[in-house]
């Protein structure tokens, strides 16, 4: 009798999480063209001053555009100045 009880909370306790987790939009299509913002690791401009912390400096660059799709969650994109593409592996480091 406990044991059946316990089951049937936590289907219940379940089938809520799924409901919360699938009212957030979790992927959205990105195509040729479109412009991103790119995540990268804080690295320090090479004419700032070494005394300036990584947790200032900018982590989002852009915007970029994408110049090739490879797969719905993969994208290359072109860099800023001229540099080359940037192939990004899945959507987590663009949006």
């Amino acid at each position: 009798m406990t044991f059946a009880f316990a089951q049937q909370q936590l289907q219940k306790s379940a089938e809520g999480r799924k409901a919360y987790y699938d009212q957030k939009p979790s992927h959205h299509e990105l195509n040729v063209g479109d412009k991103v913002w790119y995540y990268s690791f804080a690295q320090p401009r090479q004419n700032a001053p070494s005394r300036l912390s990584k947790k200032f400096l900018p982590r989002w660059t852009g915007p970029h555009k994408i110049i090739d799709k490879i797969s719905p969650v993969a994208h290359r994109i072109k860099m800023w100045q001229g540099r080359m593409s940037h192939f990004c592996d899945g959507s987590t480091g663009i949006r």
